[in-house]
Order: structure tokens, then sequence, then C-alpha cells
């Protein structure tokens, strides 16, 4: 059986794509498309979770820092696996795992060779799909994910260094990593961009990888966008909750209040646009400029820089008194009228809250 493993990249609609997949399971199963259920789902994390080295915020979730948990939680993981894909090779012709989290926590080759081996041991093809962002506009989009995940500080501060050195954002270099592993003919790399896709929608585009051919229209296209950007209210109030709640108890279990809150923020939704502050996306763009033409000319086919330039940080565009100034004044008020609600016996001792700046 066929298999097609998607992998991100991060912030390029991954959570829609993977909501729209389960919803749709049984309609593409009538397809021989298959899905996991022994993964986690709708995200199959858990499977790259068992391939990394570096322990993450998936290990701190379940409390997996003792050598001998992790080990429990991952038994049989492989061979309950393996006889799913066993069991629906006898009706499907492809089966499709998806998780963005192995463009960003699979960042070795030795990673990505044993994840590699295993997969090839049970699949007659691999083929690898991501879709591929501009730097500058994935960094921006990520800070509302790590404001939801516990980041309390500014976006001024938030990854302003970037470099090709990074793994996680030199695209060329990712490629290059998996191609070793399963081959150039195998990496079927996309520009996230709703010209590029088939239809001008990533859901109908990724079928078509999958299928060609099969009609889009089958489907329940009804899931919504998720994991849209914060705006400038929602980012005011995530910094104040974060700088307050930290994400993880004394005990090491996760702090649910701050999550319930981070909930509430995440449905609100208003007007105020979070502007592009102080960090000039030319900069950004420039560094992976020659990355990214490699990238383009050895798995895209393309001999020109694959990203368009985005538009400087205009002078009109810099931020007002509200940006500047106001928005850390707001998140100081708002994380006051949080302390009386904590139970700072709950936080560990080494995040107590005169850490975060903010007095009671």
């Amino acid at each position: 059986m066929r298999c097609v493993v998607h992998i991100g990249c991060e912030k390029t609609g991954t959570t829609l794509l993977q909501r729209w997949l389960y919803q749709n399971q049984a309609a593409l199963s009538e397809h021989g498309i298959a899905l996991s259920d022994c993964l986690d789902k709708p995200e199959n994390r858990k499977l790259c979770a068992y391939f990394q080295t570096a322990p993450d915020d998936y290990f701190l979730d379940r409390q997996l820092s003792n050598p001998t948990r992790r080990s429990q939680y991952f038994t049989n993981l492989l061979q309950d696996f393996s006889a799913e894909v066993a069991t629906k090779s006898v009706n499907h012709d492809c089966f499709v795992i998806t998780s963005e989290h192995f463009h960003s926590r699979l960042r070795t080759l030795g990673e990505i060779e044993k994840f590699g081996a295993y997969l090839k041991s049970i699949f007659s093809r691999v083929e690898i799909v991501g879709y591929f962002r501009e730097q500058s506009a994935v960094r921006d989009s990520l800070y509302s994910t790590e404001l939801r995940s516990g980041y309390w500080g500014a976006i001024e501060g938030f990854q302003r260094d970037l470099t090709p050195s990074d793994p996680y954002y030199n695209y060329y270099t990712l490629a290059v990593r998996w191609a070793k592993v399963f081959g150039r003919n195998a990496i079927k790399a996309v520009l996230y961009n709703r010209s590029e896709f088939s239809g001008g929608d990533l859901r109908r585009d990724f079928l078509e990888r999958v299928s060609p051919g099969l009609s889009f229209d089958t489907f329940d296209p009804s899931v919504k966008s998720a994991n849209e950007k914060f705006t400038q209210t929602q980012v005011i109030l995530a910094r104040a909750v974060n700088s307050v709640h930290r994400r993880y108890l004394a005990d090491g279990t996760i702090n649910d209040q701050r999550w319930k809150m981070i909930y509430e923020i995440d449905a609100l939704r208003d007007d105020s646009k979070l502007a592009r502050r102080i960090i000039d996306p030319l900069p950004i763009y420039e560094r992976f400029s020659a990355s990214n033409i490699k990238f383009a000319n050895e798995f895209l086919g393309r001999s020109s820089h694959p990203f368009a330039k985005p538009a400087p940080l205009q002078s009109t565009q810099r931020p007002n008194a509200m940006t500047w100034g106001m928005e850390d004044e707001l998140v100081r008020a708002y994380a006051r009228l949080l302390l009386p609600l904590v139970d700072k016996s709950r936080l560990r001792p080494t995040e107590s809250l005169c850490s975060t700046k903010v007095s009671a």
C-alpha cells in the first residue's frame, strides 16, 4: 500500500486540513484512502513523537519526562500501527499520515532515517507532501500560536533574528534531509499560496495529490479555518493571562485554568488587527533568498525566487502610541486584575510571579 506523509509545514493550514480529513474519514475510506485510528487524531503527532529525540511540550503535557513512563506510553505503538496498516491494506490503496510536527520536531537526518526505515517496512511506496510559506509570514503567524501555548512577550522580541542556520526555517536543508531518506522524486513540495493550489483550495489541492482525479465535491467542505492569527485585543489579553498563569503547575500537570482563559480569548473576534510591528519583513526575506532559490531550483523546478517579496515596513505602518506603549501597560493592568485569582502555591517555585515583571 502507498503512503502519503503530510509533514506540514507549520502555519500552512495544517489544522484545517487535518480536521477536514477526519471529518471525511468514512467518505475517504470508500474511495480507498485510509486514515489512522490508533494514532493521535486529527493530527497524528504520536507517531512523530515516537521518533523525535528531543522532548517537548508533547512530553511535558503527558508527564513523560521519566524514561520509564515514556516507554510505557509508547509500548506497542509501532506494532498496533503496523497491524492497522495491514488490516486496512485489504480494502484501501493509500494511507495518509499527517502531522506538521514532522517538519518542526524531526530535525536531524538520524531521526528521519529511523522514521523512514519503519515506513518502508510496512508500505510499498512513501511520498512526502509539504506546503511551504515565506519565512517572515510564518514568524508573524507563529507568534499567535506561541501565545496560545504560554508565551507572554511582545512580538517585537519574538524570533527577530531568524537565520538560515535554523533548521525550522531553512526549507532547502529540510527538503534535502527528507530527500536523502525517501528520494528526490518522493518529495512533493508546494508553495502555500491559493494561486498554487488546485482549485485555489488547500484541501482540494491535497486531495488531488493523494488521489488524482477524485472529485473534491464528493466530500463535506464545512470545516472552518482554525488557529487564526490573534487580533490586537486578543494579544493583550493572552499576554496578561500568560504573565500570571504558567502553562504547568508545580506538580507538572497542565494548568487547566490558563487553558480555559485562552480558549475564551480565542473565541473572541473583533476588528483590532494585529499590525506588523518593528520587524521589517524584508531583511528576513533577503536572509533566506539564497537558500530559498536553491530550494526552488531543486524541489520546485523553478529558477526564480519562490516567494513574492513582502512590502517593506513603511513609516505609516510603524507603531502608534497604542502599539508602542499602551499594549505593555494594558498587559500589566490586566495581569494585576488576575493576580488575586491565582493560587500562587500551585505555581512552580522557579516561576514565581515576580519573574513576570508584573507587580501586584
